[in-house]
């Protein structure tokens, strides 16, 4: 089994999508996830279940998010004729990474210091 853990930024909106049994809710997003320098992989990810709802409610294009899921590689063939795989992820849990709120500081300026030179008496 793939255990895929993944920090990355949306790259759509989530759509809701029918699961094959025709039951379940569903919602997919894909995720673009920096794996180096000036290199992304992008991950396919489905939600399914009352988790869906909660993604289709408050994850947005560009959104910075953590995923945890089960993951398989797929590889299929271009419109071109070139192989290529993506990575499917089921996600089972996600985290919305906020920027942090700007904590106030308890810590008391410093007032206009004055300078000191060798003619100044003590």
């Amino acid at each position: 089994m793939l255990i895929i853990n993944a920090t990355g930024r949306l790259g759509n909106d989530p759509e809701a999508f029918t699961s094959k049994t025709g039951t379940l809710p569903s919602a997919r997003f894909n995720l673009a996830v920096n794996t180096g320098y000036q290199e992304t992989t992008w991950l396919k990810c489905a939600v399914f279940g009352s988790s869906s709802s909660k993604v289709l409610d408050n994850l947005k294009k560009g959104m910075k998010v953590t995923i945890c899921g089960t993951g398989k590689q797929n590889f299929y063939q271009k419109k071109d004729g070139s192989e290529s795989s993506n990575i499917d992820v089921n996600v089972l849990r996600f985290d919305i990474n906020f920027p942090p709120k700007e904590q106030p500081s308890n810590v008391t300026p410093f007032t206009k210091q004055k300078s000191f030179d060798n003619n100044d008496i003590y």
